[in-house]
């Protein structure tokens, strides 16, 4: 056998014998005898065909199918790999195959109409190397025997229910009276503040008087004649401390200890300053919803401090 990857070829016979893969090829020959003549090139065309071989059923299992069913079966056999088809004889059975994919047995659901005819069928497979038949003897019988049913388990008896005591008749519903609606409760009027009254300090009582034994004469003043008048003295006249005034600011009326420390704390800390402040300032510091209570501290105010 000659190997045509080695070129050239050297050969006694005049056949030859060459081994090709699946394809066309092209070859060109050109003899040469031993006294180094060469002949003219001839090329030859080869084409090589894929070999088939050729498919084969050997069974079927199960061998039966009832009318009226569908079921999975399996053909056994030799090159059924990549199968397209499973046909049998006669109408009333359709196939669809599951599973091709081993080369000695096919899957395959079949079904079995409900008025297919009964009796035995052949089959064929049906795969891209060709189509194989069942062999003689290898049939598919359709039957419309149905399995006997099995022993009837016996029932068992019910056992009676007692009667059901009748239900006692509901007495009415009394109707209920309707609620009376309730009066709407009239609105609380906001007490004013109160401001606490200060106690008054006790007066210490007189333990003892010691009565006037002698007064001594004063003698009288010699009348003045002339004043000089005297000249201006330094920067100016020295202003005289103000005394302090019994006056404060819980002499006005409708102010406690709370309301003064609110408006001390505030900066008002005399009657003069109160009796300069406006009502609606005064109002916020006292949280006064009324500014004329306001007005009216700081009217009492201005009474006060106004000299006589």
């Amino acid at each position: 056998m000659a190997d045509l990857t080695k070129f050239p070829l050297t050969t006694d016979k005049p056949e030859i014998e060459v081994t090709l893969p699946v394809g066309t090829h092209v070859l060109e020959l050109v003899v040469e005898d031993s006294a180094g003549l060469m002949s003219e090139p001839d090329r030859v065309t080869i084409t090589v065909l894929q070999q088939h071989v050729q498919p084969e059923i050997t069974g079927i299992e199960p061998s039966n199918g009832r009318r009226g069913t569908t079921f999975n079966a399996v053909i056994s056999g030799r090159n059924l790999q990549g199968a397209t088809s499973v046909n049998f004889e006669g109408s009333g059975i359709s196939t669809h195959i599951t599973s091709s994919a081993d080369t000695e047995s096919l899957s395959v659901a079949v079904s079995i109409d409900a008025h297919a005819a009964t009796g035995g069928r052949r089959f064929s497979v049906i795969t891209p190397s060709g189509t194989a038949h069942s062999p003689a003897g290898l049939i598919f019988t359709v039957s419309d025997s149905i399995t006997p049913p099995g022993p009837v388990t016996p029932v068992t008896p019910v056992t009676p229910v007692s009667p059901v005591s009748p239900v006692s008749p509901v007495s009415p519903v009394t109707p209920v009276s309707p609620v009376t609606p309730v009066s709407p409760v009239s609105p609380v009027t906001p007490v004013t503040h109160v401001s606490p009254v200060t106690p008054v300090s006790p007066v210490s009582p007189v333990s003892h008087i010691e009565p006037v034994s002698h007064v001594e004469p004063v003698s009288p003043v010699a009348p003045v004649s002339h004043v000089e008048p005297v000249g201006p003295i330094g920067p100016g006249p020295v202003p005289r401390e103000k005394p302090e005034s019994d006056i404060t600011l819980r002499s006005i009326k409708g102010i406690g200890a709370v309301y003064e420390e609110k408006l001390t704390a505030a900066g008002i800390e005399d009657v003069e300053t109160l009796a300069q402040a406006e009502p609606e300032k005064i109002a916020s510091i006292l949280s006064l919803r009324n500014k004329d209570k306001a007005k009216a501290m700081i009217e009492e105010a201005a009474r006060l401090i106004k000299p006589e």
